[in-house]
Order: C-alpha cells, then structure tokens, then sequence
C-alpha cells in the first residue's frame, strides 16, 4: 500500500519536468548582457558618400575571436569585407569595406560573446546617399532565436537542479545520513542529478555553438564538425564542468564500493525507542572530495553569469558561489528527506536525520537571504523602477514571493521538528501506528505525523523547483540596472500652447516619444500634423526623421506618438513641428539623454 504524499524519484523527476516546461513556455524576452552603445555609420542614419569602415561600440569588452561582423546590400546579400579588428579596450570591433561602395541600403549583423560568456545578436541598417527598399529579412530572427532562447533557459534549468540532486545531495547524505547511501531511491536522486549535470553541460555548448555560428540546427548531424563557440574561455569552463562532473562519479561509485556506512544509522529498541547507534566515523575524505568537485562546480557556473562582470566582479562570484550552494543543498536536503528520510516505515530516520537538517535548512535560509540581498542591489540597484518596469526586476519580483513562500512553508517543518523532536533522539518513542501522545514527557510522534512532515517537504520540493526555474531564466536576461532608465518627461511652452514630450524607456534601441499638445490651462489642442526629427548632439550627422504612428501625426486630441530607435547612447535633440491649424505652426526642441 502507498501512503498519500509519498514522491518516489520518479514522481519527483516528473514534477521536475513539467515545472521546466512550464518555465521554457513563459513569454520569451530579450536575451542579452553586452549592449550595442555605438557605431561608425549609426544605426538608420543616411550618409552621403561612403564609409571606409563599419565600426561597432559596445558597453561592455567582448571577445574579437568569436565575434562576427556582417554587412549586407538591400538584397541581404553578403558584402565582402576585410578582417575584423578589434582595440586595444576591448569595447570596439571593426571591418574595412571595399572602396567605391553602391549607394543604397545596407544591413549590419553581428554576433559577439560578452565577459560573461553570454552570445548576444542584433542588426541595424544605414543608407549611402538615399535610403532604398530591402527585400528580405535580417538573419537571426524569427523561431530559431525563439528555440535558442528555450533551450538556454532549460540548460540552465537542468544545471541547477543537477547541483542540487548531485554533489548537494550527496553531500548532504554524508553528512546527516551516510547509511542512506545505500539506499535505492537515494542513488537513483544522485545519478540523476549528475546525467543532469552531463545534458546540461553539453546543452550549453550547443546553445552558444548554434548562436555563433548561425547555423542551423541540422547541423547538429548533418556536419557538426562546423559547430564551433569560437570562446576559449566558455570552452574551458565546460571543460572544468564534465571533468568535475566525473570527479563526483568517481566519488559516488567509491562510496557505493565502500560498503554500507553505520555510521549515524539509528536503530529501534524495545517499546519503539529510537536510538543512533554509537561510534562510527562519518567518511571525511569522500565528504571533503565532494565538498572540491561541488565547490568547481559552482564557480563556474557563476563565472558564466552576470556575476563575472562589473564592478568588484571577484566579490560578486564569491556571493553568487554562496547563493547557489546555499539552494542547491537546502533542494538536495529537501529531496533526501521526501524520498528516503521520511518514507513509509521509515520513522526511525527521521528522528536521527530530521534535527540536523531542520539546522542546515536553516542555515542555508541565512545565507540565501543574505546573498540574495547583496546580488539584488547589485544587479538592480535602489529604483524601485527597476524592479516594476525591467524584465529582470519582475522576475525577480516572482522568485522573492516563491522564496517567501518556501520559507514559510520550511518554517512549518522546523516548527514540526520542534514539537516532536525536542528532546534527545535516543528518548524519541515511535508508537506502532497511533498518534503521538501529549503531555509532560519525551515528545513522540506517529506514521501521521511523518505523513504530515512528508506532505510538507513534498510542497517545499515544488516551489524550489520553480525558485531555480525563474534563477535559470534570469541568467538570460539584461540586468536592471543596465537594462532600466527613469522615464524622460519635458514640457515646451510656446504662445498659447503646452506642449509635453515623454519616453518612457529612453535606451539604446526601440521606445516610444509621446507627445502631448495642450492650452496653458491644460485643455487639448487638436493637431492637423506633427513632424519629428531626432540628431546626436555630438554628431554632425543628418537627422533622423521618425514617421507616426498613425501616419500624419493629426490628432483630435493632440497626442501622437512617435516609434523611435535610438542608435547610441549620448545626447540626442529631438526637434518638433507642430502645426494646430492652417496659419498656426509651432518649431521647438529639446534634449535627451539616452544610456
């Protein structure tokens, strides 16, 4: 007979699945950590003759080896270019094109891989004396960007989960439980955890492979030779990662060798007493070979995150090292206690095992906590902002609450060890099938009250899951603090109008300018057209003329707005012509900063 809340390896590798495909099918957002600052010809700007060179400024050093640099005609055909060149900064990478260029439009498309290791993509056109019309699409778009987006995301996923059901795991057994080694279910927990770590290693290869290198997923058989990250720093990390990988098996299959472990195993005396047995060494060597390979691990997955760049990068890998282990082992003990710890008949277990993990859970909430708190004002920052308006701010909005609630629900257990598991295990008695009794005395507790306990760690396992499923995603995502801006908002006065010029995002890239005409006393002005013009104020380049969105810009109530792509960071003036009748024009001007 099976008792209700029991999650068997396997009923706990199903959850695993479906909370990961459920993550995979959440919105995609933009996945990128490098950004495009600047460029030698800008992005949509026409110039009259034709550059020498195309070069690109990006916001943070990336590697020139496996960066890729493409420029297109307006039939999306490739131009032939010299080597790329990169300075002596790092931030900037160059090709020379051939002399005597056509006029028309052309199309740039680059791949680079940033400090963090993260490939990033985009494109941009300018034009050589006018704008023509460009048949086709950029490459790297559409479904395939999609896929990659989903399979870095499950990478990670898996990543996560196979630290926690591996080394953490493992080491968690050799520490509070080194008998339940041989269990069955334990040992299918922690070869599944280190098959995870195997799929997820080799899945980030192929994901940084395929985004590199632009091809296409069949040639993943058709010719994988070609498959390449051109990143001898990702190539070196993943390296570490297999090897260390082994490393656990290694240590896994010498414990298996080893024999059973007394060591801690509790034993049932008369009347159902629960007794450790005495004597015994815990295994130190496999617990500090463990500690080793767990502890490789780690870094370096911090090393290929957002950890690894900015200012006091060292620190912040360090913390970030502390964070991962801290859930990855409170997850790996949580899986212990669910399948083998607190199974059916297994209520001597408990009262050895249950104490000392109710302190590591709580240990590690500690350190969670506090790590937690150093990453998030490191990657947010103070704006309140940042938090509502990124997508790094929301998700991380969505991991605090599943944390709160796993805090909560782990504070339940602690409560549960607490009132059954006061006194001293060996005076815990076990009674056959009844509830604990109450009163002054030894607390004891029943197979219900284990039910219970297990009900518990199962809804801890579930929302743990989720916690690393939303940390794999917002490995991902641009940070907040690099990816936010405070909203830009201006008002111009002129005679007997009020005019407010708003954007919500001012960044690199695509926005939105708002503009809003009204009386001094704030009653709407209808707009017959409006014309809007953007111009980098450091550059004598020709401005950009933005289109409306509805075309001629007219409004009965004087809002119009303006899709808008701004090209570099720096000032930028935004010049408008707004006309509220036949004789009655208005000119005016402003500035924005763009980061």
């Amino acid at each position: 007979m099976r008792t209700a809340g029991h999650l068997r390896p396997r009923r706990l590798l199903a959850t695993l699945v479906a909370v990961l495909a459920l993550l995979v099918a959440l919105p995609t957002v933009a996945h990128a950590h490098t950004l495009l600052q600047d460029s030698e010809p800008r992005a949509a700007e026409t110039i009259p003759t034709a550059p020498a060179r195309v070069t690109l400024t990006f916001s943070e050093p990336v590697q020139p080896a496996s960066t890729a640099l493409t420029v297109l005609d307006d039939h999306l055909r490739p131009v032939a270019t010299g080597p790329l060149e990169g300075d002596s900064g790092g931030t900037s990478v160059s090709v020379s094109l051939p002399p005597r260029l056509a006029p028309g439009t052309y199309t740039v498309s680059w791949r680079v891989i940033s400090e963090d290791t993260h490939a990033v993509s985009g494109s941009f056109r300018f034009s050589i004396g006018a704008p023509t019309t460009v048949t086709g699409t950029a490459p790297g778009a559409g479904a395939r960007s999609t896929t990659l987006t989903a399979l870095l995301g499950l990478t990670h996923g898996l990543g996560y989960v196979g630290l926690a059901l591996g080394p953490a795991l493992l080491f968690a057994v050799l520490v509070l439980w080194p008998a339940g080694l041989s269990d069955r279910r334990v040992q299918t927990l922690i070869w599944t955890g280190l098959g995870l770590l195997f799929v997820s290693t080799v899945g980030a290869r192929l994901y940084l492979a395929l985004q590199v290198t632009g091809l296409p997923f069949s040639t993943l058989w058709m010719s994988p030779d070609d498959l390449d990250t051109h990143s001898p720093r990702f190539d070196l990390l993943t390296d570490l990662r297999f090897y260390l990988t082994i490393a656990l098996v290694t240590i896994l299959v010498a414990a298996l060798f080893q024999g059973p472990m007394e060591s801690g195993r509790p034993s049932v005396g008369p009347a159902g007493a629960v007794r450790a047995a005495p004597g015994g060494r815990r295994p130190l060597l496999l617990i500090g070979a463990t500690v080793l390979a767990w502890l490789g691990l780690l870094v370096t997955s911090a090393l290929a995150g957002h950890s690894a760049t900015g200012d006091l990068a060292p620190l912040a890998i360090g913390v970030k090292v502390l964070h991962l282990a801290a859930m990855s082992l409170w997850l790996g003990g949580l899986a212990l206690v669910v399948t083998a710890v607190a199974a059916p008949g297994r209520h001597a277990e408990v009262a050895v095992v249950m104490p000392a993990f109710s302190r590591l859970a709580f240990t590690s909430v500690l350190v969670i906590v506090a790590t937690g708190g150093y990453l998030t004002l490191r990657e947010v920052g103070l704006s309140f902002g940042a938090l509502t308006t990124t997508d790094y701010g929301r998700l991380l909005l969505l991991k605090v609450s599943a944390v709160v609630v796993l805090v909560a629900l782990g504070n339940l257990g602690r409560l549960w060890v607490r009132r059954h598991l006061a006194g001293p295990a060996a005076d815990a008695t076990v009674p056959d099938g009844r509830d604990a009794p109450t009163g002054p005395g030894p607390v004891t507790y029943g197979p219900r009250d284990v039910s219970r306990l297990r009900r518990g760690v199962s809804a801890e396992v579930v929302i743990a899951l989720v916690v690393l499923g939303l940390t794999s995603a917002l490995v991902g995502v641009p940070t907040a603090r690099q990816d936010y801006a405070p909203p830009f908002h201006t008002t111009v006065t002129a005679p007997g109008t009020r005019t407010d010029v708003y954007i919500a995002k001012p960044k690199v890239g695509d926005t939105t300018l708002r503009v809003r005409v009204t009386s001094p006393d704030g009653a709407p002005i209808g707009v017959q057209a409006m014309t809007a013009t953007i111009t980098a104020s450091s550059s004598d380049a020709a401005p950009i003329a933005l289109v409306p969105a509805n075309g001629s810009g007219a409004s009965a109530d004087g809002r119009t707005d303006f899709p808008v792509s701004f090209p570099s960071v720096g000032s930028w003036t935004i010049r408008l012509t707004i006309r509220t009748s036949e004789l009655d024009a208005t000119a005016l001007s402003t500035k924005v900063t763009i980061t």
